[in-house]
């Protein structure tokens, strides 16, 4: 039987060798091109369920969260020739979304849910307001 040292030390060492085969996929999922991907998904799922019967507005918040954390990757490491123009676009989407959308929804809680006095059509209309900018990130950006 081995000595719980000897334990330990064998486990810190095999994950350390799984953390090193991990690296890869580690930053390819943190990689501007695949933020993107997930905001351009985010951004469809949203528009989707708003305009449902039954709207989940944590997708609502899902994806106008994402569009800061998007932005910061891209500043970091985006290599398209556009650059300047897809940060420029991923600003004007995050003002525009705290401005227009998010004073729309009550988000301190768990589960989102609209402002008093709010209606569902109201919402949709503000998020559909973003959906041309929404269109001309995904056209800059669809050749990375």
């Amino acid at each position: 039987m081995q000595s719980t040292p000897s334990v330990i030390l064998a486990c810190i060492l095999t994950g350390l060798i799984g953390l090193a085969g991990c690296k890869d996929a580690a930053e390819k999922i943190s990689s501007a091109d695949h933020l993107l991907s997930r905001q351009h998904k985010a951004c469809a799922d949203a528009l989707e369920t708003l305009r449902s019967d039954q709207p989940n507005y944590n997708l609502v918040r899902a994806a106008g969260g994402r569009f800061r954390r998007t932005l910061r990757r891209v500043e970091k490491d985006y290599t398209g020739s556009n650059k300047h123009e897809v940060i420029a676009k991923l600003n004007l989407l995050a003002d525009r979304f705290d401005a227009e959308v998010a004073p729309k929804l009550t988000m301190a809680s768990p589960e989102v849910r609209l402002q008093t006095g709010v209606t569902p059509e109201e919402l949709r209309a503000a998020f559909e307001s973003l959906q041309a900018d929404f269109e001309t990130l995904k056209d800059l950006t669809s050749g990375g």
